[in-house]
């Protein structure tokens, strides 16, 4: 994806992080800050949706381009990259300010910022290794299997290619080779690519392609998840709205000896 096309998106972004904030301040300073935060989530969840969607897009589009269909990504590609990206960012923004929002409405003011400094510490604790995990976890998730190297480049799918035929040997390798009297035809999915088995399939004359997507993956556990907290603790949170406001000071039961 060209770098000059996502620059573009950026100013849009930084925009939209600015007037979220703006448009839902009144509501967040209200009683029920935790009310907006639940808004929130299942907008979070439903723009993971729109996320797979654009992936999948990006992946037609530019097997079109480099697999000499021509031309470049139409206008409704980016229309629909910059809708899923605004969509992400406006969902996180709102449940964001309705943390904070939260956060400073029960803060003890005896301790001014420090308390609500902790509170935020603990969210972004919870909110940032999550992201560590996924990556470190990506490799792992994405599964990659050996094909003949014209049918990788186009569409991914030959598994098997006789070694006669042009596509089975794209290198141009002899019949007499060691890999054909051995398996008589090219068992591309034998060859594997995991490890060094990247390398002897493209030795093979062969490429790896991706066949399960660990972004995916993640996807679909991490939307699991959501949707389970939603199912078992979303009542809870609401809950924390009314708790007494005394009840969050470090002197709580003197407060209510008082």
């Amino acid at each position: 994806m060209p770098k000059e096309q996502i620059a573009y998106f950026a100013p849009v972004l930084v925009a939209l992080g600015m007037v979220v904030p703006l448009a839902v301040g009144k509501v967040t300073n209200g009683p029920r800050p935790l009310s907006v935060f639940l808004l929130g989530f299942p907008l979070r969840l439903a723009s993971g949706a729109a996320l797979l969607f654009v992936l999948r897009a990006t992946k037609n589009v530019y097997k079109d381009v480099y697999g000499g269909g021509g031309g470049g990504p139409s206008s409704w590609f980016w229309a629909a990259f910059l809708a899923a990206s605004a969509f992400q960012s406006v969902a996180s923004n709102l449940m964001f300010v309705a943390q904070m929002s939260f956060f400073n409405k029960v803060s003890d003011p005896a301790i001014g910022g420090t308390y609500m400094t902790l509170l935020n510490t603990v969210a972004n604790l919870g909110s940032k290794w999550p992201t560590s995990l996924s990556l470190a976890l990506l490799d792992g998730l994405t599964t990659k299997t050996c094909a003949a190297a014209r049918a990788a480049a186009t569409a991914g799918t030959a598994a098997t290619e006789p070694l006669g035929s042009p596509l089975g040997s794209p290198l141009g390798s002899p019949l007499g080779s060691p890999l054909g009297s051995s398996l008589g035809s090219r068992n591309w999915e034998a060859l594997g690519c995991a490890g060094g088995g990247a390398s002897e399939c493209a030795g093979a004359g062969g490429a790896c392609v991706m066949s399960v997507d660990g972004y995916e993956v993640e996807l679909y556990l991490c939307s699991a998840v959501g949707l389970l907290w939603l199912l078992l603790l979303a009542r809870t949170t609401h809950q924390l709205q009314f708790v007494p406001r005394h009840r969050w000071n470090i002197n709580a039961k003197a407060d209510e000896a008082s």
